[in-house]
């Protein structure tokens, strides 16, 4: 246990938490044992500020802050809670989500309202993971419908105070069981497998997954429950055009409950039971043709709605040979996609798809004429490599923002193997902005994480931000101090996530890295971006950002509009910062203030240009401390 862990307040009595209870569930349960009233007692405690659901997404340091404030399991916490697949920000329009390998779209995961089982609760008074999940409405263990709202007074549950799980915040009067009807027993063998599939416990996932046949085994739990509720729309009546993720929250209850009990009848029947359905189907139309073309687009749909994470659609094209649906077609040996098909492997593709075939990124060939209109067939194998990419991608302006570093400091950590980039033509094309290997950086940060030290931290550390101040005169080589924490040759402390502000190192730590001598040129390839954020330019000035419009009021440096904010030459800034130097970096390196520095340059007769010193002429006046 760390020096930080040790401080925090923690519970007075033990808790622990059950194998199926959602990780707000156990927040809310120990306040209760505790005989306290709202949740924030622990929430900011561990720094979660907004509402109790975002503990279930919590970072591992979080997490393990929440197991000392809790006097839990910290092991238990982390295999409950999930951790994004995506960045957010990201201009994909589905955001997903990992619980140990369990993929599920994050709009499926309810962490603002508290849906409950009155029947389920009076068996067991804990918040079961299972009601976390939006396309689950009825509860797997007693078949209730879920609720999210008093009976009494009409407010919506959620996550404030600890008067039971089963009472309202609001008016503090106990639930009543719901009533609707509950889940008839004939399809409660069928929800509870399709409940088993999204299970939080892999255990539930493993077991549900071992009642498929063989042929849908080899599937993860996520694609089935996927290709479940996909085939429980399409072989319906009715007329679901959308993909599942978005409309399934809109439907009712008990519609919802069919669809999934549907979907898991056919791939338990997979493809006998399905193939008959579509059959019959055509057999009973009075347009023969007609219902074909109705199939042919319901088959497209279950192959292609859901396809990001697991290919299913040689399992559907294997299950009706007959009905030939359109996925993919052949040219030249190797499979294709149209501009739609790229679109839904790839988003963003069909916008782009004109750069890319004048570019020729992707082998394309025209394959249909509509008019004036043309139709074209990709290479599916560059497009497919590309979505793998962006899965496992984050934007390197994401890791800035996270480290709390400026953006040539990225560059560095990546010219030097500590990151990695990811250098695709379509990527780069579709997302504008460079990418970087989501799993190398998650990686770089659990070696921080494990780094730091677990000694008494000294009363003099100081955020390596901070103490980063004292090194001027060019852009401050982050790679070798992060080599250095890394190695162990720098001892640092954790005070929360791992950047430059709860980074802490000993007083004069990285003076090692204040040398006269020139700057490193990290390797050879063209940097990210020749402009700096009015930010970046004052890091590596050592100075506040309002001295960089200061200084480009006075004509020293330019600013031009950007996309996002003001930017700057990025050359400029560093011949600037080895011509000049200004006195909060003086100040720093003197440990004193920037005041008493300019008092005293001033009474030695140094005349000062907008507030900096000539960086040769006063370096040597204020001695190193």
């Amino acid at each position: 246990m760390s020096e930080h862990d040790r401080q925090l307040r923690r519970l007075r009595f033990d808790l622990d938490v059950l194998s199926d209870e959602s990780v707000p569930g156990a927040i809310a349960r120990g306040v209760a044992e505790n005989h306290l009233v709202k949740l924030n007692v622990v929430l900011k405690e561990i720094g979660i500020g907004r509402y109790a659901g975002a503990s279930q997404l919590a970072d591992t340091a979080t997490l393990d802050r929440l197991a000392t404030v809790l006097r839990c399991d910290p092991e238990r916490l982390r295999a409950q809670a999930g951790r994004r697949l995506v960045e957010p920000g990201d201009r994909r329009l589905q955001h997903f989500l990992d619980f140990d390998g369990l993929v599920v779209p994050r709009g499926h995961l309810e962490l603002a309202r508290r849906r409950i089982s009155p029947l389920s609760l009076a068996r067991s008074p804990h918040h079961r993971q299972s009601w976390l999940m939006s396309v689950l409405p009825f509860c797997p263990e007693s078949l209730e419908c879920l609720i999210d709202s008093c009976s009494h007074c009409g407010k919506t549950l959620g996550w404030v105070q600890s008067v039971g799980i089963g009472r309202c915040e609001n008016c503090l009067r106990p639930i009543e069981p719901n009533p609707i009807p509950p889940l008839s027993d004939d399809l409660a063998e069928d929800y509870r497998i399709f409940a088993g599939l999204l299970s939080l416990i892999p255990e539930e996932r493993d077991a549900a997954r071992s009642i498929m046949p063989d042929r849908l085994k080899d599937l993860s739990p996520g694609a089935l429950a996927r290709l479940a509720m996909r085939c429980g729309l399409d072989c319906d009546d009715g007329e679901e055009k959308r993909a599942w993720q978005t409309r399934a929250g809109r439907m009712r209850p008990e519609r919802l409950a069919l669809t999934a009990v549907r979907g898991v009848a056919l791939l338990r029947s997979w493809p006998n039971g399905i193939l008959d359905w579509a059959t019959q189907r055509v057999a009973a139309a009075s347009d023969e043709k007609g219902c074909r073309a109705d199939m042919a687009r319901r088959i497209r749909r279950i192959a292609w709605g859901d396809s990001r994470f697991d290919d299913q659609r040689d399992l559907v094209q294997e299950a009706f040979p007959g009905f030939a649906p359109p996925r993919v077609g052949l040219a030249g040996g190797g499979r294709v996609y149209t501009g739609r098909q790229a679109n839904r492997v790839l988003p963003g593709f069909r916008t782009q798809a004109e750069t890319i075939r004048r570019l020729r990124i992707v082998p394309t060939r025209a394959v249909a004429s509509h008019g004036i209109m043309l139709e074209h067939a990709y290479s599916a194998v560059p497009i497919d490599a590309a979505a793998a990419r962006w899965a496992d991608s984050v934007p390197i302006s994401t890791i800035a923002s996270r480290l709390r570093l400026p953006l040539y400091a990225v560059e560095q950590l990546i010219e030097t193997d500590l990151l990695a980039r990811h250098d695709d033509e379509i990527l780069a094309i579709i997302l504008r902005r460079p990418q970087a290997v989501a799993s190398t950086f998650e990686a770089f940060v659990r070696r921080l994480t494990e780094r730091a030290s677990r000694k008494r931290m000294p009363s003099t550390a100081l955020p390596i931000g901070q103490e980063s101040r004292r090194i001027g005169g060019r852009p401050k080589p982050w790679s070798e101090i992060y080599a250095a924490l890394l190695d162990d040759r720098i001892p640092f402390w954790l005070d929360g996530d791992v950047d430059t502000d709860r980074l802490l190192v000993a007083r004069g730590s990285l003076d090692r890295f204040i040398v006269a001598s020139e700057p490193k040129v990290f390797g050879s390839n063209t940097p990210f971006a020749t402009q700096m954020s009015t930010g970046d330019a004052a890091e590596l000035l050592n100075v506040r950002p309002a001295v960089v419009a200061e200084l480009s009021s006075a004509g020293v440096i330019t600013r031009t509009k950007g996309l996002r904010a003001m930017m700057t030459p990025r050359i400029g800034v560093e011949r600037l910062a080895a011509k000049l130097v200004s006195a909060a970096e003086l100040a720093r390196r003197a440990r004193t203030s920037a005041e008493q520095v300019n008092d005293r340059l001033r009474a030695a007769g140094f005349v000062d240009f907008h507030g900096f010193w000539r960086r040769r002429e006063v370096l040597d006046l204020l001695p190193l401390r």
